[in-house]
């Protein structure tokens, strides 16, 4: 069995009432195992890795996925051949996310370089931050650049 490295970064946005914050990591990478169809992948990402021109914002983002217990954020699925030749495809991906599991749908485009998903932050038991006592909203959207894939 074959393996190949995948990297690139992820960004996520997050909603207040009152205003979005983006925050990007370019610490993204994890591996494809070739040799069976689907192809095995898995993704992973340091939480403490994500940056934004708010830095209260990426503290309270920090202190909310308890970092310290929860470094990592951890995709895995499983590709067929001939999915990452279509322009566009969506598969099911587990996401360890605070340490909680759940399948999401995955939407890709450019044969799989590009990826996107919409994570609920109360199905991985996270605390809501609050920018003046407002929430922010429970549905945040990552996206990747990938290579490798």
């Amino acid at each position: 069995m074959n393996s190949r490295d995948v990297r690139g970064q992820v960004g996520i946005e997050v909603k207040y009432t009152i205003k979005k914050v983006k925050s990007t990591s370019l610490e993204l990478n994890g591996f494809i195992e070739e040799g069976h169809d689907p192809s095995y992948f898995e993704l992973k990402v340091p939480i403490n890795s994500f940056k934004s021109s708010d830095q209260t914002f990426d503290s309270h983002l920090q202190q909310a996925c308890e970092s310290d217990l929860y470094a990592f954020a951890f995709g895995r699925g499983r590709v067929e051949k001939r999915m990452l030749k279509q322009e566009t495809f969506t598969l099911p991906v587990k996401v360890e996310f605070h340490g909680i599991e759940k399948e999401y749908i995955f939407n890709f485009s450019e044969q799989g370089k590009k990826a996107s998903f919409k994570l609920q932050l109360d199905d991985h038991g996270i605390k809501r931050p609050s920018l003046f006592g407002i929430k922010i909203n429970n549905e945040v959207m990552i996206q990747f650049n990938l290579s490798g894939l």
